[in-house]
């Protein structure tokens, strides 16, 4: 969990966050700065957006990117199973709010998940996002 310093953030404040991570059995991850995006979001986007960026050329499918990533990296969740569970319309938002912030283009959400979001697929809580979805949350089998 990122405990991020903002520009009058006290060390009293930084500790007490880094305490509360703790707490609730979590790892902190000390962000010295505040910038749009924070820390893992801006390690991680680029990939994201580059593999949206792969389907929408043809390049590869969704589950074929997932379960690259998965096996060459050992994530537990592919890219596009990372954000049906987060929500596409979170990572919109935030791919959005980094563009704006930043005034850098690589942040602006690819087409495919503009069209998605203007669709309602946003995810797991959608029924629909990269993937689909029964009531319950389980991915539906193909």
């Amino acid at each position: 969990m990122e405990v991020i310093k903002g520009a009058l953030t006290t060390d009293e404040t930084i500790s007490t966050g880094k305490e509360f991570v703790l707490k609730i059995g979590k790892e902190p991850i000390m962000v010295n700065r505040d910038v749009a995006g924070f820390l893992i979001n801006r390690i991680n986007y680029p990939s994201a957006i580059e593999a949206m960026r792969m389907v929408e050329e043809g390049v590869g499918t969704v589950e074929d990117i997932d379960k690259g990533l998965r096996l060459a990296s050992g994530r537990r969740m592919g890219i596009f199973e990372t954000g049906d569970m987060v929500g596409l319309d979170v990572t919109y938002n935030a791919l959005l709010s980094m563009y704006h912030e930043t005034g850098d283009p690589r942040w602006f959400p690819p087409m495919i998940l503009r069209r998605k979001i203007k669709a309602g697929h946003l995810g797991r809580k959608t029924g629909r996002g990269w993937y689909e979805y029964n009531p319950d949350g389980t991915p539906k089998k193909k």
